[in-house]
């Protein structure tokens, strides 16, 4: 099969011809038909998380159908369209995915772009507002309002009955309003504190950031009221630092959450069924022009979620 390999950190990952995955009595194997773009994949080509590993086959969300079913596997079967998220491989004609785990079959109404930009920023995005205890009325502020699990985590939030206040670089306003938040702020043309402090007075309920350093995430802790939540999805919040603040703490890791699961992403796709929840699609190319998709992410030249198809 084809797969797109990084032979080292760093490596910018090219086709090669390696065998297809043989897969354990646990697991299925899946022809894929399309994988997503995250940060995550150019981060482990770099060698973010450690020098081993390598060579790599990269990407981890994917969509396609099921050719091989393992042993003890009773929950798929042989032509079962499915979407789900592996630790690396999903950037190759065939993924092995272990089950139980983040895989679930696709629902109609859902083609295979979608399925695929759904797992890593939904399941975050979803963990996100969960952990922010969100109830209807709350309002929220969203760092990053316009990337992959931003977008995703306003229209949850909305969905939940919730005010959404959103930062986005400027000219991307219009991009987060369209995603839901009613509240837009360009975080590189105002202080966002002091809008903050006229527009919401009181303090917001919760914060989700999946984009402040931990100095600029504390300054914003006097915008958050006490007993509100704050949730990082990149390591960020000190919860010792907030918590004689009355306020709770949550550096999130998605892929320990009980939500990366069949049933969160279940849950995802029945919210983009449902109507509630849309996937933006801001780039589909094949997937062996994966190298040059990868630098288009890092750079942040991508509005939406990026979809190589196999």
């Amino acid at each position: 099969m084809r797969a797109i390999i990084a032979d080292r950190p760093g490596a910018p990952g090219i086709v090669h011809d390696v065998d297809v995955p043989i897969i354990q009595p646990d697991e299925v194997l899946v022809r894929v038909h399309a994988a997503s773009v995250n940060p995550i994949d150019w981060k482990r080509r770099d060698g973010a998380y450690g020098q081993g590993g390598f060579p790599m086959i990269l990407g981890q969300d994917y969509a396609g159908i099921v050719q091989v079913v393992g042993d003890e596997v009773r929950t798929f079967a042989q032509g079962d369209r499915v979407f789900g998220s592996t630790q690396r491989g999903a950037y190759a004609e065939f993924v092995a995915a272990k089950v139980p785990g983040p895989i679930a079959k696709i629902p109609a109404g859902l083609d295979d772009s979608q399925a695929a930009a759904l797992p890593t920023a939904g399941l975050t995005a979803l963990e996100a507002v969960e952990d922010a205890g969100l109830r209807p009325g709350q309002t929220v502020l969203i760092l990053g309002a316009t990337g992959g699990v931003g977008s995703f985590a306003t229209q949850i939030a909305r969905a939940r009955g919730a005010v959404v206040i959103g930062t986005a670089h400027s000219g991307k306003e219009d991009i987060a309003r369209g995603f839901g938040a009613q509240d837009v702020y360009a975080y590189d043309r105002q202080d966002l504190l002091d809008a903050l402090a006229q527009s919401h007075p009181d303090g917001v309920d919760a914060i989700i950031d999946l984009v402040s350093d931990r100095a600029t995430l504390q300054r914003l802790a006097s915008a958050l009221k006490l007993g509100g939540h704050v949730v990082s999805t990149i390591g960020s919040a000190d919860r010792d630092w907030f918590q004689p603040r009355h306020q709770h703490a949550t550096n999130l890791v998605s892929s320990q959450s009980p939500l990366w699961s069949t049933e969160g992403l279940e849950k995802l796709a029945d919210l983009v069924v449902s109507g509630k929840v849309r996937v933006k699609l801001g780039t589909e190319a094949p997937f062996t022009d994966a190298e040059q998709v990868l630098e288009k992410s890092k750079a942040g030249d991508i509005s939406g979620k990026a979809v190589l198809t196999v």
